[in-house]
């Protein structure tokens, strides 16, 4: 399988962009920091500049990698729910 990546580009911070791009792919055993700090490292090299904001699931080792200090983190609202509701008893009915 062939996987093409985009050539990043910068964007203003007015445009909505509404497709999503796959800006890297990494394989590794566990979502450790060391992982995280790899791939963002690479993703660097290509030339991401800082993002303004990085939204994930709360995956520590990303919020620890902390190789974009100025970009602020927000965990994801639907994984969030997704974990709330498995631990949110089911209405009987």
């Amino acid at each position: 399988m062939t996987l093409k990546v985009p050539k990043l580009r910068r964007v203003p911070f007015e445009t909505a962009i509404i497709e999503r791009l796959i800006l890297g792919v990494a394989e590794g055993a566990k979502e450790d920091y060391e992982g995280w700090r790899t791939l963002l490292k690479h993703l660097k090299a290509r030339g991401l500049h800082a993002p303004r904001l990085i939204i994930s699931d709360a995956c520590m080792g990303l919020v620890e990698a902390k190789h974009y200090p100025s970009a602020r983190w927000q965990r994801c609202v639907v994984r969030f729910y997704r974990n709330v509701f498995t631990k949110v008893p089911r209405k009987n009915g």
